[in-house]
């Protein structure tokens, strides 16, 4: 039932394209009159399509070295020219960027090294490389058959941890936990992806409907924890969001979401990963500045210019560094192998 073109689930990447263009406008209009709070929750569309995408890339792998590599070339050479452009602003628009810190945030875990990300974008990487790691100690166990009984044992240890109780009495236990694992502020958000994607490639039960019910309650439950970013939503504006989303993926599981595929969202979709890294330093503090504050633009006139140009360093960073180098790894990795097999 997955329909594709050249490998491309059109629909996820309409998805991808909505929820990058609904970060950026949320951070383009925070602390304005007609502030877009609700565009924050495209993080949350975004690790629900990764627990879906990571579901079908890991269900075609053959060990976790592929898997690794795969998810490797997709996310690192983007990842470090994009840190690499942003230390070079800030360092031109007068801050400190040490050698020492930019090293560590190529890492991607410089949260690890209590290391301050050089855009704050970063934050929801390393919640991805922990779901990447569950995933693959998953494939290595062989327990993918079961990852959503075992999913559903991970809610409970979340459910456990959340609970007035432990945050009152185990402060500094609930703040470690949270910190070295920021995974389970997010994870029923990964698990409802994997759940659609079950739905996709065996069928839809009443099981798997009270599943993505309880990720759907509990993400709203923990919603308000301090260490949960809050995007400035009340419970019930984050709710309503947060169930577009998921009717959205109910459409798609059943071959309903066609209306969303457009050039817009396929073009949106296709410089997503660049657009999300290199928009918020380059639109907040320099272009954006420089429009309203400079040359005394509108903002009707300057928040959608500096999203086209944004959109443009995507496409550029996309087209002649994002996918060339992916393709290049993953070719040299092919040849490697086929010089193994002999």
């Amino acid at each position: 039932m997955i329909k594709s073109t050249t490998n491309r689930i059109l629909e996820l990447d309409a998805l991808r394209g909505i929820a990058a263009i609904f970060v950026v406008v949320f951070h383009y209009t925070m602390g304005n009159p007609f502030a877009f709070n609700q565009g924050g929750t495209g993080v949350d569309l975004f690790f629900i399509i990764s627990g879906f995408v990571i579901s079908l890339t890991i269900a075609k792998t053959k060990s976790w070295k592929d898997f690794a590599l795969n998810r490797f070339s997709r996310l690192f050479p983007t990842y470090w020219i994009i840190v690499s452009f942003t230390a070079i602003l800030r360092i031109l628009n007068g801050e400190t960027v040490t050698l020492s810190r930019y090293l560590i945030n190529l890492t991607m875990f410089q949260s690890y090294f209590k290391v301050d990300d050089i855009d704050w974008v970063y934050w929801t990487l390393l919640v991805e490389m922990c779901f990447y790691f569950l995933m693959i100690l998953f494939f290595v166990t062989k327990t993918l058959k079961n990852i959503e009984f075992i999913g559903l044992g991970i809610l409970s240890i979340i459910i456990f941890l959340n609970i007035p109780f432990v945050k009152i009495n185990f402060p500094k236990y609930y703040r470690e936990i949270h910190h070295f694992f920021p995974l389970f502020a997010h994870f029923p958000l990964f698990l409802s992806g994997i759940v659609f994607y079950k739905m996709i490639v065996d069928k839809q039960t009443i099981l798997r409907y009270v599943i993505l019910l309880l990720c759907f309650i509990l993400e709203i439950w923990i919603f308000n924890i301090d260490i949960r970013p809050i995007f400035e939503l009340s419970k019930f504006e984050y709710s309503i969001t947060l169930l577009i989303w998921f009717s959205l993926f109910v459409l798609y599981v059943n071959n309903k979401l066609g209306f969303l595929v457009n050039r817009v969202t396929l073009f949106l979709g296709s410089i997503s990963f660049s657009l999300y890294l290199i928009h918020q330093y380059i639109g907040l503090f320099i272009l954006l500045p420089f429009f309203g504050q400079t040359l005394k633009m509108s903002p009707i006139i300057y928040i959608p210019l500096t999203i086209l140009i944004v959109c443009l360093l995507s496409f550029i960073n996309m087209k002649f560094i994002e996918k060339p180098t992916m393709n290049f790894i993953r070719n040299k990795y092919k040849q490697y192998k086929q010089k193994a097999a002999i």
